[in-house]
């Protein structure tokens, strides 16, 4: 049931989407929407690059890190090899000497 219009006058409230200056789309030209884009994604990369670097650093610190005690474990084996290699040494003649010299 159609009553009576209460607007008096004028083309009414979406008249303004028939007109393509009013649209918001096209208030900004496409290479700046497209420039405004690439930038958003760049400073992203930028971001991502940036945080994966301050990561690595601790990792590296790190491995720098193990390598010195890797270093510092290696001479620590080395001097009880030679603090050993006279018992060693000893035991050998020992055992050579008992096949030898069975009692």
């Amino acid at each position: 049931m159609r009553g009576t219009e209460r607007r008096t006058g004028g083309p009414g409230r979406r008249a303004g989407d028939r007109d393509a200056s009013v649209r918001a789309g096209v208030a900004m030209p496409a290479w700046v929407r497209i420039s405004i884009l690439a930038a958003a994604v760049g400073l992203a990369a930028y971001s991502l690059l940036f945080a994966r670097q301050i990561s690595e650093q601790p990792r590296a610190e790190g491995v720098e890190t193990a390598r010195q005690l890797n270093a510092e474990a290696d001479l620590a084996a080395a001097r009880a090899q030679a603090a050993i290699a006279g018992v060693a040494t000893a035991l050998r003649a020992g055992a050579n000497l008992l096949i030898d010299q069975p009692q």
